[in-house]
């Protein structure tokens, strides 16, 4: 794509968080729609979602052309995950479609569904932005009586 950046190149190189997040995603190839990877180290034994969830998404996104992202997803955690196993993420390739393409990935320890995922992924398409702007932010009140939870005058 012409003009086109990756975040790399926008940005400089990573930074050393840049890289613990980068560790964290990596995954294991396992099959053609099999990868493993691992959790974080220490307390407490029970596997972050937020790394599973991003692991899960990587998995899926691994499987899907170039030019396509993440559209939407879902999850459930039917049970907690062990930091001290690593977690294969199974993908299922639901549909491929012109536009949309579906996965679901299965995230297990020891045989047991720990996560289940599923996503869509879309190509870029034109039309217009549906995304409202952000409305403006009020200032930073200083001293005085404030106003409520709510906006409402306090007493």
């Amino acid at each position: 794509m012409a003009g086109h950046r990756s975040p790399r190149e926008a940005t400089g190189p990573p930074t050393p968080h840049a890289m613990d997040l980068m560790n964290c995603l990596s995954l294991e190839r396992l099959g053609d729609d099999l990868v493993r990877g691992v959790c974080h180290d220490g307390e407490p034994p029970r596997a972050f979602g937020g790394q599973v969830v991003a692991q899960a998404l990587t998995a899926a996104a691994r499987t899907v052309p170039e030019g396509r992202t993440a559209h939407s997803l879902h999850g459930c955690f039917p049970r907690a995950g062990d930091t001290r196993r690593p977690i294969d993420y199974a993908v299922e390739r639901l549909r491929d479609g012109g536009s949309y393409l579906s996965r679901r990935v299965t995230a297990r320890q020891e045989g047991e569904t720990i996560f289940a995922l599923s996503a869509s992924f879309k190509s870029a398409e034109p039309g217009p932005d549906r995304q409202r702007p952000m409305p403006p932010a009020p200032g930073r009140r200083t001293g005085g009586r404030g106003r409520g939870r709510y906006g409402e005058g306090s007493s």
